[in-house]
C-alpha cells in the first residue's frame, strides 16, 4: 500500500523490515 512505501523511505532500507514485523504483529492481533 501507498503507507507501506511511505514508511520505507522514511525508515530507510535498514528500519523497512523493522516496520515489516510490527505490521505483522498488527495483523495477528
Amino acid at each position: 500500500t501507498i503507507s507501506r512505501v511511505n514508511r520505507s523511505l522514511i525508515y530507510g532500507s535498514g528500519g523497512y523490515e523493522s516496520v515489516l514485523e510490527k505490521m505483522k504483529e498488527q495483523e495477528s492481533k
